[in-house]
């Protein structure tokens, strides 16, 4: 690619569709800050722990990467529709990937970035990263399928005849993209050659069969070692994983690394700014969402509890009513018995009549019965009160008149008619 005023990015799909976007200075300077540094110079690496020292030509050799065997790899997010412009292969890429390489020691699974010490982080793209990862497992067994959407992977490429869209007039194209989390990398179906439209189209491949990581899973969440086995010649060597990745990383913070990464090219800080502040939101974005899921628990919980005495306070006011009707209910067969009147209720008598327990006269007459008397008991209640108080009252009379007796004062004849009443 020329050096000029402007760069030009061609990003090509299978079709031989093409784009030219132009690229501005300041681009073109970070394109220059971020170049390889290219130099001739030997140096002895014994930092693996593994093998003994090792002198190690400068110019590009692969001993250079040897000191990646100390460190394992975290993908830490994947952030959807957060360009990558991939100097090397002169592209852009529609989304980056954030990884950290930790001590192989100290790399934990259950971590969202796998270390706080130690450890170096770096920006790719999302087609390189997932290209890296694709050629790395491609003789294990167990990634297959890795193998066979590798094409996909390295740039956004048109699917023939997939979900038909040649009949809709239009064309679908597939790549990688990230998880609606951020937490992995899914292959998606786009409705424009830089994959940065998904399409309504159902991923399906042109064989039709489903398409494969369409709902994620195409990384592992967990360390990824950087030194491995090869399956062809079963010798242990650096991963291309780890290897094309940090190559093609434009973006470098490797200040924290307890010491130089390598001899060859030294630490490399310029990205630290860019990749602190988004580490720094994946991190309150994650703390977030242990918040969010732990309020929604408490939540539940208390939600569970209030319907609990919810339903246990109906069930007590219930209880309570059934209880006092049942008792008012007793209350009035009692006094019921006690008057010698059975009440009978008409459909219970209906139901008499017609299961020919009792005739309608014979029915009638023995409530005429019971009527009569309970009538004569009334009016036996009556003529006892009314007697009771008849007695009271004549009693009461004749206590006040003997009171009256017992207050008067008589004198003899004698003594009246002896006074002189002139």
């Amino acid at each position: 690619m020329k050096i000029s005023q402007y760069f030009v990015v061609v990003t090509t799909t299978a079709a031989g569709v093409a784009a030219m976007t132009p690229i501005s200075k300041e681009t073109q300077q970070t394109f220059l800050q971020n170049a390889r540094r290219v130099q001739n110079q030997n140096y002895y690496y014994n930092g693996n722990g593994r093998q003994g020292g090792y002198w190690y030509g400068g110019g590009g050799g692969e001993g250079e990467d040897w000191w990646l065997a100390d460190y394992s790899m975290k993908m830490i997010s994947c952030l959807a529709g957060e360009p990558f412009i991939n100097y090397e292969k002169g592209g852009v890429e529609s989304s980056t990937v954030i990884f950290r390489l930790c001590p192989v020691n100290s790399c934990s699974n259950n971590s969202t970035l796998g270390c706080d010490a130690g450890y170096g982080d770096y920006a790719i793209g999302v087609n390189t990263f997932a290209e890296a990862f694709a050629e790395s497992v491609r003789d294990n067994y167990a990634y297959y399928e890795v193998n066979q959407m590798k094409e996909f992977f390295r740039e956004c490429r048109q699917l023939e005849g997939g979900g038909n869209s040649y009949y809709n007039g239009g064309y679908s194209y597939i790549g990688p993209a990230c998880t609606p989390d951020g937490k992995n990398i899914r292959l998606a179906m786009f409705s424009d050659p830089y994959c940065q439209y998904e399409s309504d189209s159902m991923g399906s491949m042109y064989s039709g069969n489903s398409m494969p990581f369409a709902q994620g899973g195409l990384i592992p969440e967990t360390c990824l070692g950087c030194f491995s086995q090869n399956y062809e010649n079963y010798e242990y060597e650096i991963s291309d994983m780890c290897r094309r990745t940090v190559e093609d990383a434009s973006y470098r913070c490797e200040k924290h690394m307890e010491s130089p990464r390598n001899y060859y090219y030294g630490m490399t800080t310029q990205g630290c700014d860019y990749l602190q502040n988004k580490v720094q939101e994946i991190t309150s974005t994650a703390s977030l969402n242990v918040e969010e899921k732990s309020f929604r628990a408490h939540s539940e919980t208390v939600r569970t509890v209030l319907l609990f005495l919810t339903v246990a306070c109906i069930s007590a006011g219930v209880g309570l009513f059934c209880f006092q009707k049942k008792r008012a209910r007793n209350a009035r067969e009692a006094a019921t018995e006690k008057e010698g009147l059975e009440i009978i209720s008409p459909s219970a008598a209906l139901e008499s009549i017609l299961k020919g327990q009792q005739s309608a006269k014979d029915l009638m007459g023995s409530a005429a019965k019971k009527l009569k008397q309970s009538v004569h008991n009334n009016a036996r209640k009556v003529v006892d009160l009314t007697r009771s108080t008849s007695n009271a009252v004549e009693k009461r009379s004749g206590d006040e008149e003997n009171v009256d007796r017992d207050d008067d004062t008589y004198q003899p004849m004698q003594e009246i008619e002896g006074r002189d009443f002139a």
